[in-house]
Parts: C-alpha cells; structure tokens; sequence
C-alpha cells in the first residue's frame, strides 16, 4: 500500500513538473529622463493613491515548454486624482515587474504617485522604476514642469479578477493522472 501512494505522488509530481519553467534572471540598469523627456516618452501621466497591488504571473508559464517569455509581477489599482497626458478614467489599471532584479517600481497601497506609463509588451499600461513614477511627495520638480493636472471624466471602476484558467488545467490535469492511475491499480487488484 506504501509503494501505491510513493508511485502516485511521484506520478503527480512527474506531470505537474513539465508546468514550472525558471524565470529568466536580469538586473535592472538604466538612466532616469528628465521630466521634459519623461513627457515624452510616456502615453500616459497621471497621479493617483494605490488601492490595490497583486502580485501575478504571467499565464504563459503554464504551457509546457513554451519558447514565449514569462513575466511575472505585480497589477496596481490606482484611484487617479490628476491626469496630463493619455488618462481619463478615474481607476487605472497598471502592470510592474517583479522587484528586486526587474525593473519593477515598489508600489504600496494607501500611498499617493506620480506615474509615467506607457504600452510596451502588453496591452496595459506599464512602468518601471527607470520612468520618472515617484511618490507624489518626492515629485516636486515633476509637477512644475507638468503644471496643474485635470481630474479624470471618465467613471470607471475596476473589477479585480483572478486569473483561473491556468490553475483549473493544472488542476484537471491531476485530477485526470490521479484517476488514471487509480483506474490502472484497480485493474490490476481485480486481477489478482
């Protein structure tokens, strides 16, 4: 009965191994824009309190062996207060890279930033700590060259989500090996 138990566990954990891949290692570098360059390069600038952070992970690190890269971070929900350039809704969704290593910028909840974002390899909106998003109380010299902000028009609230998919293939997928080699020890008792 003991062997039974050891060859599933080793058989669950032969088939949910092919789903964890390492993550790829890179440091951070980079030079901070002035705020004038900051303006630029961003597609959206805008102030708001934190009122969410999540860590997350990119769903393409389910598949097994998967060339895509995997980025795994954190998604920030903002309340803006203030927009300049490319936001008008009054709760913002952003995505950082992890911290640490990445270039992911530390976002705590209840605290008030300023944020450059902008699209880069997903379709929200991103930054990192080589953009000019600073805590709105360190971003003096930002807000004199931005001038006065506009508050947001657009009444959005947004609806935190989990993301399932992954965790429920990964789920039947051991469900599935568990009850085949339940089926495979049946057999084989009733042949005895």
């Amino acid at each position: 009965m003991q062997r039974h138990i050891l060859t599933v566990l080793f058989a669950v954990f032969l088939t949910t191994s092919f789903f964890f891949q390492p993550t790829p290692a890179h440091a951070c570098s980079c030079s901070t824009p002035t705020p004038k360059e900051a303006i630029q390069q961003s597609a959206a600038i805008f102030s708001g309190k934190v009122i969410q952070v999540q860590e997350t992970s990119d769903w393409r690190e389910w598949i097994p062996l998967s060339n895509q890269p995997v980025h795994g971070g954190f998604e920030v929900v903002l309340d803006v207060q203030s927009t300049w350039k490319g936001m008008d809704q009054t709760q913002v969704l952003i995505f950082t890279e992890g911290w640490g290593g990445g270039c992911g910028f530390p976002f705590e909840a209840g605290k008030e930033y300023l944020v450059y974002a902008s699209y880069w390899e997903r379709d929200v909106l991103e930054t990192h700590i080589c953009s000019r998003t600073a805590e709105l109380i360190h971003a003096t010299d930002d807000l004199l060259t931005l001038g006065p902000g506009n508050p947001p028009s657009q009444s959005v609230e947004i609806v935190w989500t989990q993301k399932l998919v992954p965790y429920s293939v990964l789920a039947l997928l051991t469900l599935a090996v568990l009850a085949a080699i339940w089926l495979a020890f049946r057999r084989k008792r009733g042949r005895s």
